[in-house]
């Protein structure tokens, strides 16, 4: 009985010693990290999506007047 409730205590102090790891990596909540990362990813995105629609209109000016 004595060793089972030792294993009991030894799981909860695990799991504790686990919540405050995350709780550390995370200082402003988990939601507010992962929307900070959406927001990233948001930007590079649309920085991707401009250049994209730049070299397109690059690559069809380029054909049209080089066009052999």
């Amino acid at each position: 009985m004595k060793q089972r409730l030792l294993e009991r205590e030894h799981h909860i102090v695990n799991m504790e010693t686990n919540f405050l790891t995350e709780a550390e990596k995370f200082p402003n909540g988990e939601f507010a990290a992962l929307t900070e990362e959406l927001l990233t990813w948001q930007e590079k995105y649309s920085r991707y999506e401009k250049l994209s629609k730049q070299l397109y209109l690059i690559y069809f000016t380029l054909y049209t007047y080089y066009e052999p």
